[in-house]
């Protein structure tokens, strides 16, 4: 396979030789080997799914905090009024579905401050967990890419250096296209890492932000329906 590589850009194995050789780019890219084929193809895919779930998951958490900020005026707008029991009807907000859980509780008996407390807290969790669906996806793809890339690089080396031992030659034509596919393995990793951990970075941020928002609420909840 290297020798095929060496004899289309004009080198004889075994042969020793500094005559300058012409390089062309989409020449150098075709003369890649195999290797370097798959790890761009899948760093490809990842840098695919590092900007879009990245994307997906910025809006997705902005809205989130967004309404749940919306949904806890009403609800505080509701307690006021005396009717904090009904404002979570038919809203799909997180804090929404925090307060169905404590009202089911409290219409179905007596029921005491620490086990509302739990209620919350599991409802709470289950909202953190849903905001979490797909962090995973780019938490992966900011730890391999990376380590993908570097492994691309390394094995680019270690073909420019067997390129290297059957010409006879250090000419940039001999080992062009092992490097060449090391270095874009090298930026496309880094290219697929670098969003995605600023998504990850950003989602964690959200999810505080959620979090803190949905336990002060709960706890402001909680006093009013041990009042009724």
């Amino acid at each position: 396979m290297l020798t095929r590589h060496l004899l289309a850009l004009g080198l004889q194995p075994g042969k020793i030789t500094d005559a300058p050789v012409r390089l062309d780019g989409s020449r150098i890219l075709g003369q890649m080997t195999p290797v370097a084929y798959v790890l761009l193809a899948v760093l490809f895919v990842m840098l695919t799914a590092s900007l879009f779930v990245g994307a997906l998951k910025i809006m997705q958490l902005t809205r989130l905090v967004r309404e749940q900020r919306q949904f806890r005026e009403h609800a505080d707008a509701a307690a006021r009024a005396g009717m904090l029991q009904t404002s979570a009807e038919n809203r799909r907000e997180p804090g929404a579905r925090v307060l169905q859980r404590l009202v089911e509780r409290v219409e179905r008996g007596p029921v005491g401050t620490e086990e509302l407390k739990g209620i919350a807290q599991q409802a709470i969790v289950d909202e953190e967990r849903r905001a979490n669906a797909l962090v995973s996806v780019l938490t992966a793809v900011a730890a391999t890419g990376p380590l993908l890339g570097l492994l691309g690089t390394v094995w680019g080396i270690i073909e420019s250096f067997m390129a290297i031992d059957q010409v006879k030659s250090s000419a940039i034509g001999v080992i062009a296209p092992a490097m060449a596919g090391a270095l874009l393995t090298t930026a496309l990793g880094l290219t697929a890492a670098i969003p995605a951990l600023i998504a990850v970075q950003f989602a964690d941020r959200r999810i505080g932000e959620l979090s803190t928002e949905l336990e002060a609420a709960a706890q402001t909840w909680i006093g009013v329906l041990l009042q009724k």
